[in-house]
């Protein structure tokens, strides 16, 4: 009888992680067919209030890190990020770490960026992972004013990079020179260095004012080129996007090129943008808000039964 209710008691903890893990591929499925950003969150979502599995966590909250990305909602991006990081102990993804840290930044919040980027230095040691572990701590650096904190990291990179003499620090090669115009005295050395080693920090094809303070969210860690006002006087140096509204995202570009045409021809002003997205693309619309009222722009939008919402973007 004791063994009976013993095996009924380990059944009822184990069976609904058998179940996730049944139903998983199926939720992964609908959610990769889904051609609308919105509905895709609200899959995984739903789901993940069924699961304990740490791995199929780690997935769903990956998934919805990139997707909330793409939609430019950073904060909720930033805890997913976070979640997926912390989800597996005993396997943690600094990547995932890295990509949180670096939303921080973006938000403003740096010392808490700090805080995760001394996680990764004191427990990863992937000299890929190092590297923009250290670019990310020279930027927060860079943007609180201090040069020489910024300049020692980026020698840091530097360090880690000599033995393949500094082939993977070309994706770097444009905020350093970013960080040099700011601070030519602290960088001096490094400037020196690299164009001895055959690397000019100023590539004739690169505007530093495309520099985007996403910080090289993308998966390869090349730079994200993205046209930014570039503050030259501001105290921070950090470029700022302004508010946009999304007035949806279509997976074909003759769709979006529809909306947008009968947009503008109800007197709102807009563009198209083409978006990659874990290997998928979608057309993106933003629109400027009527008369500068964001709510009743959305509400307009919504209306129409458009999804739309208000982020922080490149026009």
């Amino acid at each position: 009888m004791t063994n009976n209710r013993i095996f009924f008691a380990v059944l009822l903890i184990f069976f609904p992680l058998l179940l996730a893990a049944a139903d998983w591929p199926a939720v992964l499925n609908e959610f990769e067919k889904e051609e609308n950003p919105q509905t895709a969150l609200s899959i995984l979502t739903e789901f993940e209030k069924t699961v304990s599995d740490p791995q199929i966590l780690y997935e769903i909250f990956t998934r919805k890190a990139h997707l909330y990305d793409f939609l430019g909602d950073y904060r909720q991006a930033q805890e997913c990020y976070e979640k997926a990081f912390s989800v597996r102990p005993s396997e943690p993804d600094f990547n995932m770490l890295l990509h949180s840290a670096a939303l921080l930044i973006e938000t403003n919040q740096i010392e808490r960026a700090e805080n995760q980027l001394d996680i990764c230095l004191a427990r990863c040691s992937d000299d890929v992972l190092l590297s923009q572990t250290y670019f990310y701590f020279a930027y927060a650096a860079f943007l609180k004013g201090e040069a020489k904190t910024s300049a020692a990291c980026v020698q840091k990179i530097l360090d880690i990079n000599v033995k393949d003499t500094y082939e993977s620090v070309k994706n770097y090669l444009p905020w350093i020179a970013l960080f040099a115009s700011r601070y030519p005295k602290e960088f001096a050395g490094i400037t020196d260095l690299l164009k001895t080693a055959g690397y000019p920090i100023e590539p004739d094809d690169f505007d530093l004012r495309l520099l985007s303070p996403a910080l090289m969210l993308a998966e390869n860690g090349a730079t994200e080129k993205a046209a930014v006002d570039f503050q030259e006087e501001s105290e921070s140096q950090k470029p700022q996007k302004r508010r946009l509204i999304v007035a949806g995202s279509y997976s074909l570009p003759e769709n979006a090129d529809a909306v947008l045409r009968d947009l503008e021809m109800q007197g709102l002003s807009g563009k198209i943008r083409k978006i990659t997205q874990n290997g998928k693309i979608f057309y993106r619309i933003y629109v400027l808000p009527i008369e500068d009222d964001y709510e009743r722009t959305v509400s307009f939008l919504k209306s129409l039964d458009i999804e739309a919402f208000i982020v922080n973007d490149v026009y």
